[in-house]
């Protein structure tokens, strides 16, 4: 009996042993992240440049052998043993050193000890860059928040396009931005859009177009949610997103 208590006891160890393993991110995966982590690029444009299915490097399992060869293909100056197997070195040998330490630069800004921000009925408005242009009207109150950056106003949500990252009924606080060119691709920016005449309310990840310049494509982060191609000249109006609020009732 003692015998086969122990063996019971054994096993138990050995199926907690291996569920721990199966909680565990691969080894493929940690690499991947380290990599996009050294070189400043984020999930978001991973995602968008290999095809891989969003969120696949957050769960804790492993990786598909077509996925790895994604992210060999788009990144071609990772080793592949170092991927697999983390022996080695990260970069292949005839990378040159600079490309290697490069991260792409990083805007920064000013953050506010505390501000007031307008909160504004989008709806009230006749059209976004209405809203933005006549500030002192449409205000339904003012949200006060510290230590953030300087935001032009916020107004409340609708729709499902970012959801479940921002919901209907959130609130978004937003800066205008007065010239096009200064986008910043990857973003999430609402977005005024004039289609034959009627204005399209967009919240949505800016990225570049296949169409080239001239062009921008807006990107939900629901899946349900199809991305779209809009020519510059199309823009009404644009805002950044900077902060975004949720308010959760009992």
């Amino acid at each position: 009996m003692a015998c086969f208590l122990q063996t019971r006891s054994k096993d138990r160890q050995d199926i907690l042993i291996m569920q721990e393993k199966r909680q565990e991110k691969s080894l493929i995966k940690q690499n991947i992240l380290k990599y996009l982590n050294l070189i400043g690029v984020s999930q978001y444009e991973f995602y968008q440049k290999t095809g891989i299915t969003r969120g696949i490097l957050g769960q804790n399992n492993g990786i598909s052998e077509e996925n790895a060869a994604r992210f060999l293909a788009c990144y071609s100056d990772v080793d592949a043993n170092w991927l697999l197997t983390g022996n080695g070195e990260m970069f292949k040998s005839d990378v040159p050193a600079i490309t290697k330490i490069h991260k792409p630069t990083k805007y920064t800004e000013t953050i506010l000890e505390s501000q007031d921000i307008a909160l504004y009925d989008i709806r009230a408005a006749a059209n976004l860059k209405t809203l933005l242009t006549n500030k002192s009207q449409n205000i339904l109150g003012k949200i006060t928040l510290p230590n953030i950056p300087r935001c032009d106003g916020a107004m409340y949500v609708t729709g499902d396009s970012m959801d479940p990252l921002i919901k209907a009924g959130d609130i978004i606080c937003y800066k205008e931005i007065y010239n096009i060119n200064n986008i910043i691709y990857g973003e999430m920016y609402v977005v005024s859009i004039d289609i034959e005449g009627d204005e399209y309310l967009n919240l949505k990840y800016i990225t570049r177009s296949t169409k080239g310049a001239g062009w921008i494509q807006l990107e939900s982060f629901n899946p349900r949610h199809s991305p779209n191609d809009y020519e510059l000249k199309s823009v009404n109006a644009i805002a950044l997103i900077k902060i975004s609020i949720r308010m959760n009732t009992m």
